[in-house]
């Protein structure tokens, strides 16, 4: 929901015109906190300026209580309040709901929810099955869908971006275990003993929050709520959850803090990073600084473990466009603000961070890569370091596991990706050769970056042995590839002199297609065996490959350093090269076993050296394209 300052201020203007506002002269009684209808009404027609500044101070104080739940300043909160009393009596009341629903197993299933309408058209209590979706239905006040009926507990794939409800150990899975719990999700529990809860409350009807900056591993704070009302919160940090801490008797933190209405009222706050913790503060047209750009009304959440604790997390929900972000606090510094729901860019890549040290979503970049895999429109962000692939991916029992399923070069790509390092980045995949020769069919499917669809890959340098390629582009021959952008900037990956299996040794190799653009900036690409750098088309019209300020190195003079390989009678392919260094042959020849092929490439060599081109008469034929040096 997103709160307009600007149709606030607009009301209070308003009533500056208004006979009846102002005339209350009465004190307002800082020792009770009064209720929202109270202090509204208070704020309109109070004449003394103490009087509303403590209406502020009170409505502020209202709006957090109302607010703290969820992080999210949830005024769902208050308009259950209005029913009930006490949290504790609408825990009681959630109880007795979840009661009703999880009544044992499924009482029976029906083939579609008209079905089920039709012979229950008054209700009944537990839970009933559709066959057409798997669902299940509760009834209240109609058929409720719960979503997918997981009978042996909980999948990744099956909790929504708000959690779900747990009502015994079987539907819980997994997630009876806290530690388990994904980030920035809340769950309910109600019969269910939940391992690593606080002492004492392993099986009490709970909530329990966890958000985060990373999706796994260190930047977490998880908060339990209890059936009455005790609240409990600890965090991740050194390699795992820490002890829960009673948050709300009055030894514990007091969660309360200020709101600022303009710059001179914030002061040393406007810049977020000054924030104490484990208060939340409101800021109404406060140009701030170190937040998410453009953000000047905002609630800003600050939590920690405990005083002095070296891991911060900060939640901010802009109150104009109702998003809310997180950002942690992790090696001595503030890392950036992440929108919350969905760790979106601006482009609308999912971004991840990679980080040996632990900042990150990932220690590894194996781990980034894998989740890439299964989510197209992946960004990863890699900060500097040296990562071994080859122990990350499990070393030789990696290679034993993917040799028993004879893997296809199709399982690692990552589709529509985004590769970007920070920093010094190296990635080694480097397996001793006589591990390697035991498993010829992992070692021959196996590059060190896999990647089709559109891809951008920047500021990386990888040194890869005993596999297939260093980098393997494979866009060929999937239409969903078509008129895909290819980016390589600022790369250096080199292929040494060791490889097992009778296929690979480049340092790049890319299979193309139709109307395809590969765009090459300040890289380097070396083989000590082979071709640095090799090309094959497909059903290709319209490519065009453009190759800028990069150096192809062939350390094997008998080899070359570019090649270009031809299939069949395609269309021409235009093949840019500006200021770069070839420092072998640049071949153009026919691709392996693809007999009857033609040329199909159009090269030109701006300001290159002087480098020999080869060209395969004898199974292409004459050459009726252009080759232009300048």
């Amino acid at each position: 929901m997103a709160y307009d300052f600007n149709s606030l201020t607009k009301q209070a203007d308003e009533a500056n015109n208004r006979d009846k506002f102002y005339t209350d002269f009465e004190d307002v009684d800082p020792s009770v906190l009064h209720q929202i209808t109270e202090l509204t009404e208070w704020m309109r027609t109070k004449a003394n300026g103490s009087d509303v500044r403590e209406v502020i101070a009170q409505l502020f104080e209202r709006t957090w209580i109302e607010g703290i739940k969820d992080g999210k300043a949830n005024f769902e909160v208050a308009q259950a309040r209005a029913n009930y009393d006490t949290l504790g009596s609408r825990l009681n009341d959630m109880t007795t709901r979840i009661g009703g629903i999880a009544e044992g197993s499924p009482k029976g299933t029906y083939p579609n929810l008209a079905a089920l309408q039709s012979a229950k058209p008054n209700g009944d209590s537990g839970i009933y099955i559709t066959s057409d979706n798997g669902h299940w239905y509760y009834y209240n006040n109609g058929w409720k869908d719960g979503g997918v009926y997981q009978a042996t507990g909980a999948s990744p794939e099956s909790i929504s971006s708000f959690g779900r409800l747990f009502y015994d150990q079987q539907s819980a899975g997994e997630y009876a275990d806290l530690n388990n719990l994904p980030v920035n999700k809340i769950f309910a529990y109600s019969g269910v003993t939940m391992a690593n809860a606080p002492v004492g409350y392993e099986r009490s009807d709970a909530w329990v929050i966890t958000s985060g900056y990373s999706k796994s591993g260190p930047n977490q704070f998880q908060v339990f709520v209890t059936i009455t009302g005790k609240i409990f919160a600890r965090s991740f940090w050194a390699g795992g959850f820490h002890e829960w801490i009673l948050c709300n008797d009055d030894s514990a933190v007091k969660p309360f803090g200020k709101l600022f209405y303009d710059q001179n009222s914030a002061g040393e706050y406007a810049d977020l990073n000054n924030l104490p913790a484990n208060r939340i503060f409101a800021f109404a047209s406060v140009p701030l600084t170190n937040a998410p750009k453009g953000v000047t009304n905002a609630f800003v959440q600050t939590l920690t473990y405990q005083d002095g604790s070296k891991i911060m997390l900060q939640i901010l929900t802009d109150v104009l466009s109702g998003k809310t972000y997180n950002r942690a606090y992790w090696d001595g510094k503030w890392q950036p603000w992440r929108n919350q729901e969905n760790h979106k860019n601006q482009e609308g890549y999912e971004t991840v961070v990679v980080d040996y040290r632990g900042g990150g979503d990932f220690v590894k970049v194996a781990d980034a890569f894998e989740y890439a895999r299964n989510n197209p429109g992946t960004e990863i962000i890699i900060h500097g370091g040296t990562y071994d692939y080859f122990q990350e991916c499990g070393g030789e029992d990696y290679l034993k596991t993917l040799e028993a399923s004879n893997p296809k070069v199709e399982q690692f790509w990552m589709k529509d990706v985004k590769i970007i390092g920070k920093g010094n980045v190296t990635i080694n995949y480097l397996p001793p050769k006589n591990v390697a020769e035991k498993y010829p069919k992992s070692m021959t499917a196996i590059s060190v970056i896999d990647v089709c669809g559109n891809c951008h890959v920047e500021n990386l340098t990888i040194n890869a042995n005993n596999c297939r390629y260093a980098i393997h582009d494979e866009s060929a021959d999937h239409a969903e590839n078509y008129n895909t952008v290819h980016v390589y900037k600022n790369v250096k990956a080199t292929y040494g002199n060791e490889k097992s299996g009778t296929i690979g040794g480049q340092a790049f190799a890319c299979g193309y297609d139709n109307g395809q653009k590969f765009e090459f900036e300040n890289c380097h690409f070396k083989s000590s065996l082979t071709e640095a750098m090799t090309f094959h088309n497909r059903n290709s019209y319209g490519g065009t490959i453009t190759i800028n300020n990069c150096i192809l190195t062939s350390d094997n003079s008998s080899q070359k350093s570019l090649r270009f390989g031809n299939v069949g009678r395609q269309q021409d392919t235009n093949v840019y090269i500006n200021n770069s260094i070839i420092t072998q042959k640049l071949s153009i020849e026919e691709e392996s076993g693809m007999t009857g092929s033609t040329n199909c490439f159009n090269i030109y060599a701006i300001g290159c050296n002087n480098f020999e081109l080869f060209y395969d008469t004898a199974r292409l034929g004459e050459n009726t394209k252009d080759f232009v040096r300048y």
